[in-house]
């Protein structure tokens, strides 16, 4: 693992900047024991879950002023890590055979499996740093936004319709169907 400016005892802090510190932005794979090893000495949970194979820290890049430096770096790992696994997959190797996982071959195969996330590292009782992935929940407020974004668009070109705009200045309202504007609440439900 590359533990850029990582310390792991980071963690254990406890003042107010430990929680922002406890997301990194991390390139990570799931652990296959038959490729990063298991022996005695590893915790047995370490199946099916994200190892860390490269942590960022903010505070790694802090003398470098240019951001294109930054994120070539980080393209780097990732390309490096993608042409590895591609290899990996083109020769077919007994190692795609996962313990735990059935469909390891299919993920790992998937030209977005090596990415940079932000997660939460963890180290378990064998030492193995783990992640547990926070970019999921970010997709999941993108794709929710984009929808509310998308209605409320909508919303707004009902509300220019001249009988939507004569009945607002009849009844001092808005005509039910364009009387609610979507939000950010409520906005992972879909409430009527």
């Amino acid at each position: 693992m590359s533990d850029i400016g990582y310390n792991r005892n980071s963690n254990s802090n406890s003042n107010s900047n430990s929680k922002m510190n406890n997301y990194n932005l991390i390139v990570c794979e799931l652990h296959n024991s038959l490729i990063h090893g298991f022996d005695n000495n590893s915790d047995p949970n370490i199946r099916g879950h994200y190892l860390c194979t490269h942590i960022c820290r903010s505070n790694q890049f802090k003398n470098v002023n240019n951001s294109e430096n930054k994120k070539s770096y980080i393209d780097d790992v990732v390309k490096t890590s993608k042409k590895g696994y591609n290899q990996l997959i083109s020769s077919n190797s007994t190692l795609l055979n996962h313990s735990f996982i059935r469909n390891y071959k299919k993920i790992i195969s998937n030209k977005n499996y090596i990415q940079t996330h932000i997660a939460k590292i963890v180290y378990l009782q064998g030492d193995e740093c783990v992640a547990i992935l926070k970019t999921f929940w970010l997709k999941c407020v993108q794709r929710s936004w984009k929808r509310v974004y998308k209605q409320r668009v909508e919303m707004r070109k009902l509300r220019k319709q001249s009988s939507s705009i004569l009945y607002k200045e009849i009844h001092n309202k808005w005509p039910d169907d364009c009387d609610q504007l979507p939000s950010i609440h409520k906005m992972f439900w879909n409430e009527p």
